[in-house]
């Protein structure tokens, strides 16, 4: 079942990483859940300082490692993160996930800071011309570390625009696109029974599509649109009681939605209000 999910790319996605390396000169891509190269901005290639490093410095494997270390820390942490190679050069990735679930990763990369060579030198083997690794250096897309901040502010508000307009999508099975349909127009109200019966399949069927494709359990999926449901509330709207969002958000126990809240977010609602919101709206306390 898992090998039969795939990513959707709408042709709107290249456009928009075509003019993003266009305008900054710097590389992007778009890489799998698996680490593989999707979609490249302008079908740029590798820098040369990167492919001599990789070539003739023998540090692939090592450029290998690093980016998978560094795409399983974006993924755990559900966020971009930013950093520097062992060469020295900038990068940044940020995770892809819908319907809770990772597919992909967008990465910026190969970006120097410094107009120093000399900082690099200490990564030059010995088997490497240093003249030949200064050139290509000099290639490499240069910005001092303030622009750096704002071209990656940039780079993350591309990625939530190209998810927020559906340019990602997944080839799922028909039931599934279903039931996740009627979860969050009936507020997470849809049981695995009546689930089953929509689709016209067994309890058990529709069990294994969730542990499939989400590695999670039907209730679990369930309760995740339930309590996005209710932090969409509590971000864009007045604060209710907690009674009140659990209404909301599709519980009918406010002491089970707070127990199932304080599992999928860390901390119970009102903690959550107290901590995350109520700091910026004056004269409220978070009631039950």
């Amino acid at each position: 079942m898992q090998s039969s999910l795939s990513t959707i790319l709408s042709n709107d996605v290249q456009k928009i990483l075509n003019s993003f390396s266009s305008c900054f000169n710097i590389r992007i891509a778009f890489f799998s859940a698996h680490g593989g190269e999707l979609k490249v901005g302008l079908s740029r290639p590798c820098s040369n300082f990167c492919r001599i490093l990789r070539g003739p410095g023998d540090m692939l494997p090592l450029c290998l490692k690093n980016d998978e270390q560094h795409r399983r820390i974006a993924a755990r942490r559900k966020k971009i993160i930013t950093y520097k190679c062992h060469a020295g050069l900038v990068e940044s990735i940020k995770p892809v996930f819908l319907d809770q679930q990772l597919i992909g990763y967008f990465m910026i990369g190969q970006i120097r800071t410094s107009g120093k060579f000399s900082e690099y030198k200490k990564i030059t083997a010995k088997k490497i011309k240093k003249s030949e690794l200064h050139r290509a250096f000099l290639q490499l897309p240069f910005y001092p570390q303030k622009n750096i901040k704002e071209i990656i502010s940039i780079f993350s508000w591309l990625v939530e625009f190209i998810i927020i307009k559906n340019f990602i999508s997944l080839r799922r099975h028909a039931a599934i696109d279903s039931i996740l349909a009627h979860l969050r127009s009936s507020r997470g109200k849809l049981s695995l029974t009546e689930a089953a019966e929509l689709t016209d399949r067994s309890k058990s069927g529709i069990s294994h599509f969730f542990s499939a494709y989400f590695k999670k359990s039907y209730t679990r999926i369930q309760n995740e649109i339930q309590i996005e449901k209710a932090l969409q509330l509590l971000h864009t709207g007045p604060l209710p009681r907690v009674k009140e969002l659990a209404n909301a958000s599709g519980f009918s126990d406010q002491f089970y939605f707070s127990r199932v809240f304080k599992k999928i977010t860390g901390v119970c609602p009102r903690i959550y209000i107290l901590k995350h919101l109520a700091l910026n709206r004056t004269g409220y306390t978070a009631k039950q």
